[in-house]
């Protein structure tokens, strides 16, 4: 098994953020969300990373709205943000 060390580091660097945030808004442009965002994203960046160096990010269950759908013929829970 291979083991990588100072991963966290790595992850946690402003270039690594912003190309999340890339990635999970491509396509997404058009999201109110994303457009907040990208309004102040340099700000935004830097207190994602602050909220990570400072183990503070929390998600919590009532931002979230739960369904049980059926895809396919196979019964999915879906969690959507509200």
């Amino acid at each position: 098994m291979k083991h990588y060390n100072n991963l966290f580091q790595e992850i946690i660097t402003k270039e690594n953020i912003l190309l999340a945030h890339k990635r999970a808004s491509k396509g997404k442009q058009h999201y109110t969300a994303v457009k907040i965002v990208n309004q102040n994203l340099d700000k935004n960046i830097e207190l994602i990373q602050d909220m990570l160096i400072n183990q503070t990010y929390e998600i919590t269950k009532k931002d979230y709205r739960y369904e049980l759908i059926n895809d396919k013929g196979k019964e999915r829970d879906l969690y959507k943000l509200d």
